[in-house]
């Protein structure tokens, strides 16, 4: 066996090989990461992709375990900004912007409005923008609306970030607005707003939008989907989880959803194939007051667009 080997071993220990291999893998799994939800037929699709992923992976790891680590976590943990239309750009150019720090990296804001402050958190991918079809009919219900894009994320400082940097973000810009009266949540952005840490003891009113319930879970589903070798991508996880000192369990709604003792409206769609409605039904049995609204036919985005949202979220707020 070690015969086969030791030549691989020499190949890849030479730097122009291995650079060039692994910018090869860079790629290949960002490009598998474009196409990829998070369902479970997920590892069914694209077997000879996820195949090659596996294969050159466990072989960078054997070989320079550090290096490889790099490049994974380049490929997975740079999010994939959205574009911003002209709308959105009109939208944004009537706002007032301001900044705030956390970890040391600028976090972009946008504020609309006067009256009752509502905070609006975009998921994974995202930017604060995301949310738009929500902004003006809570601005002409007399609301004020602040967005923001968490760090590494649209116009934020960052290349790459995880789910405790999308915590802090939400934290920062929570307590830089001198506390919001409402936070409106989507996908994994509604995850981190469950961790706000000086709004869950109060009467502060979520909204949270396909919400995801067990992190680690999700988390783990989308290494294993992309055909990874598991333990590189485990490796990842566990040294952001040292890190920030917490795992992610510690953080995860699973864990510490039942905090929150103010109403709670959730949305989700039973056609989700990005975070299953098997999430919002969990999440809304796990919580002392939430009412849960599924829809079906809208999935995991376009479920922002529904006029049924909209119109029952302004109708919550108000009671």
């Amino acid at each position: 066996m070690y015969r086969y080997i030791r030549p691989l071993k020499i190949v890849f220990q030479r730097p122009d090989s291995f650079h060039i291999i692994g910018i090869c893998l860079y790629w290949k799994v960002k490009a598998g990461l474009g196409r990829l939800k998070l369902k479970s037929n997920a590892m069914t699709k694209n077997k000879t992709g996820k195949l090659v992923i596996s294969i050159v992976s466990k072989l960078m790891w054997f070989v320079a375990p550090s290096m490889t680590a790099k490049i994974i976590k380049k490929a997975f943990f740079a999010s994939r900004n959205m574009r911003v239309d002209d709308s959105h750009k009109t939208l944004l150019a009537g706002a007032e912007r301001f900044e705030v720090m956390a970890l040391g990296k600028t976090i972009q804001c946008w504020k609309w409005g006067s009256g009752p402050s509502i905070l609006l958190v975009h998921g994974w991918g995202m930017r604060g923008i995301k949310l738009a079809p929500l902004i003006n009919p809570l601005l002409e219900s007399g609301y004020s609306v602040v967005a923001y894009d968490s760090l590494a994320h649209g116009e934020s400082e960052g290349d790459t970030t995880n789910f405790f940097e999308l915590v802090e973000s939400v934290n920062a810009v929570f307590d830089h607005i001198g506390e919001a009266d409402f936070v409106i949540a989507h996908s994994m952005g509604a995850a981190a707003a469950v961790n706000l840490r000086n709004g869950n003891g109060k009467k502060i009113k979520f909204v949270l939008i396909a919400p995801i319930y067990d992190l680690h879970r999700v988390i783990y589903t989308f290494g294993e989907a992309s055909g990874l070798y598991m333990p590189v991508y485990e490796n990842i996880i566990h040294n952001i989880e040292n890190n920030f000192g917490k795992t992610l369990n510690d953080v995860s709604p699973m864990t510490i959803a039942g905090d929150i003792k103010a109403p709670v409206l959730i949305f989700h769609d039973e056609d989700d194939t990005t975070v299953p409605v098997r999430h919002g039904e969990a999440l809304a049995g796990k919580l002392e007051d939430a009412r849960l609204v599924k829809t079906s036919g809208l999935g995991h985005n376009q479920i922002l667009k529904s006029k049924e949202l909209v119109e029952r979220v302004i109708e919550f707020l108000a009671e």
